[in-house]
């Protein structure tokens, strides 16, 4: 800024200060309006969801996860059936954490037989 050395000047210098002092405050409303939406929790979980999705890598891990829980909790319920045998219950939850644990372990090598197995059970109709 110049040296003042009038009323006009001064007024001036003034009504600059505050179209400045407006246009800064109206982007720092915008800028508070945009990180509350940003807090919201369904895009703090909308968010967090897309990033889980676009990592590489990630979908794979969280299918074998999922294919090993469900693998484990089937094979629990195939071995247990409706028992109310206390240890034939508790010996279904160590088989569950056990194959559970197989699964995601191994989850690479066994993914090609599973995708084998599906194929032959549920076989795509050729269209000629």
């Amino acid at each position: 800024m110049s040296h003042i050395s009038s009323l006009a000047d001064l007024a001036k210098t003034i009504e600059y200060l505050e179209s400045e002092h407006l246009v800064k405050r109206q982007e720092m409303q915008e800028e508070v309006a945009l990180l509350f939406e940003s807090i919201k929790p369904a895009n703090l979980i909308k968010n967090s969801i897309t990033d889980i999705i676009t990592t590489p890598g990630m979908m794979d891990v969280i299918l074998g996860t999922a294919s090993g829980l469900v693998s484990g909790h089937i094979s629990k319920k195939l071995f247990v059936g409706a028992s109310s045998n206390q240890i034939r219950r508790a010996a279904g939850s160590i088989l569950e954490v056990a194959v559970t644990a197989f699964i995601v372990r191994h989850t690479d090598k066994i993914r090609p037989l599973g995708k084998y197995l599906f194929s032959h059970l549920f076989p795509r109709d050729k269209k000629e």
